[in-house]
């Protein structure tokens, strides 16, 4: 009668979201890719936090197929009352090949965020529940390709939806995977 109990339990947190199986995607209903689809793609995870200043600040972490990844943390010129980005200016770049092991991690854990299907229009996924929102906000962005094939997941730090928080939480987890770099964590405040 107890383990019954314990069963039912169990059953109902999973219910309520708090049963997280990681081989599912966190923007759609269905079964991340396999290793070996993973292993060819090249990955790239950027963030852009806006300041008080016409320079909003980047990082992005690129992992190629090969398991080099490339970390660069700059600033953006942004154009007055436009939006738009005038020049780019690098204040880190580094480069370090990860383990196997590592790039498999990482590879797993984006998965979630990735479209079911690459192509030459490159889809955009967005976390369950949410809608595009375009209000110029900064965004999340992790795109994944291969060859001439591609794919968007936009993370929007304004976006509720039923898996934001899961989103949330995997994009930290991802960041505390990589190698440190001073501010990290700081691209992930107010989401």
């Amino acid at each position: 009668m107890k383990q019954i109990t314990m069963l039912l339990a169990a059953a109902f947190f999973c219910m309520l979201g708090s049963c997280d199986n990681p081989q599912y995607s966190l923007v759609g209903d269905w079964e991340i890719a396999p290793d070996s689809e993973l292993a060819q793609e090249d990955i790239t995870l950027f963030f852009r936090k806006e300041n008080d200043t016409y320079y909003p600040t980047t990082l992005s972490y690129s992992l190629s197929a090969s398991g080099l990844l490339s970390i660069e943390k700059g600033r953006d010129r942004a154009v007055c009352c436009f939006g738009g980005i005038d020049k780019h200016f690098v204040d880190l770049r580094q480069q370090t090949q990860l383990s196997k092991e590592k790039q498999f991690i990482i590879r797993r854990m984006l998965a979630r965020l990735r479209p079911r299907t690459l192509s030459s229009d490159f889809p955009f996924a967005l976390s369950q529940g949410c809608g595009f929102i375009d209000d110029s906000r900064p965004w999340n962005v992790v795109s994944f390709s291969q060859g001439k094939v591609g794919g968007l997941f936009i993370f929007q730090p304004q976006c509720e939806g039923v898996s934001a928080g899961k989103t949330k939480h995997l994009l930290r987890s991802v960041v505390a995977e990589f190698p440190p770099v001073e501010g990290s964590m700081s691209f992930l405040e107010r989401h």
